[in-house]
């Protein structure tokens, strides 16, 4: 199986206590709920930053020969995270954040399916495209994270390196599914910084939402994202129930859109509206705060708290927000950034924008 390497500082491992068998089972998550997907480490359900039923889908992939087929939850044993980085994503996702030093999510209590794809020594041995693949057709989610990526040797490696994922990122789209990754770690595994978006897997997938890090500490850790967010978070630990600890990376950044994807998918459906994905993905861009550092750094702008009520009146409304016109950051995310992504995929200009449908 092919090693990757969590994005872009995975958190320091230590060592939780090794699970327990006989796991309580919740029930299936229903078309109703409102689920998000993360595809990492594993997750310390134990810790406060979660609530008791949040984790209603779980599959441990590491296992190898153990498929999960039609199954939601893994009995084997209860959900757990030895090394840390997955806690940290489902936290920045959807976590209650209730100590106030800790960095809060869009989407506190948001229903979580966690696919334990990373061991805890933190090598990537699950499969991520049967874990994709259940994530949507299995556990539900509307929304996915990947705070996972590696490098893109040449354009067009992404289809035959990783076919079976990419193929698995197109169905998750297909079924209307936002799939959010950590824009990072590519070229920066060489040590070139900053790592560039589209030589990293998964951010080079048309199929995907590439996040960067916002402000100056992020402008030299990734470059060409989509949207950037908040680099450095305080978060809950992987082996207490009450501990929180600092961290840095896309890997965080991502996840905290995904919260904020699932704030304007919630938003919409209480107005009855639908949002379907290539909309979602626009409205997500278009409400990006514009800032003074190029859109090679933040692509469309910035996402967080300030733009939150606005966008999720939009989601309500069936709006879009105003974008400056010029719009430069967009049309260097749609050309440059996009081109690429296009390269990497074996095509020579983007598809069309689905976010006009």
């Amino acid at each position: 199986m092919r090693l990757r390497v969590a994005l872009p500082i995975l958190a320091a491992a230590v060592l939780a206590s090794a699970p327990g068998a006989g796991a309580a089972v919740p029930d299936p998550p229903k078309d109703e709920d409102l689920v998000i997907g993360v595809l990492d480490t594993g997750v310390a359900a134990q810790h406060e930053a979660f609530g008791k039923d949040q984790v209603v889908a779980w599959w441990d992939f590491t296992k190898t020969g153990e498929s999960p087929d039609d199954r939601h939850f893994d009995e084997r044993r209860p959900p757990y995270d030895g090394h840390g980085h997955g806690t940290v994503t489902a936290a920045m996702a959807a976590g209650l954040q209730p100590a106030t030093k800790a960095t809060p999510s869009f989407a506190p209590g948001t229903k979580l399916a966690i696919a334990k794809v990373g061991t805890d020594e933190g090598a990537i041995s699950g499969d991520i495209a049967a874990a994709i693949r259940w994530a949507v057709d299995v556990a539900k989610a509307d929304i996915i994270n990947i705070s996972i990526g590696t490098i893109v040797p040449v354009p067009g490696a992404p289809l035959h390196l990783w076919a079976d994922d990419y193929d698995a990122l197109t169905h998750a789209r297909a079924q209307g599914v936002l799939v959010t990754v950590a824009n990072g770690n590519g070229l920066g595994n060489l040590g070139l910084l900053p790592g560039l978006g589209s030589s990293s897997n998964y951010g080079a997938s048309l199929s995907t939402l590439a996040v960067g890090a916002a402000g100056t500490a992020g402008a030299n850790k990734s470059y060409d994202p989509e949207v950037a967010a908040q680099y450095t978070v305080t978060h809950p630990d992987n082996d207490t129930k009450n501990g929180y600890a600092s961290g840095g990376g896309t890997s965080y950044a991502s996840p905290l859109v995904a919260g904020f994807a699932a704030r304007l998918l919630r938003a919409a459906a209480q107005a009855g509206r639908p949002l379907p994905v290539g909309r979602l993905e626009r409205l997500i861009k278009w409400s990006a705060r514009g800032t003074e550092l190029p859109p090679v750094f933040e692509g469309y702008g910035v996402i967080d708290a300030a733009q939150l009520e606005a966008a999720t009146g939009h989601a309500r409304n069936g709006t879009l927000p105003a974008r400056p016109s010029p719009d430069a950051d967009a049309i260097y995310v749609d050309e440059v950034t996009a081109r690429q992504k296009a390269l990497n995929n074996g095509k020579v200009s983007p598809p069309p924008d689905e976010g006009a449908r």
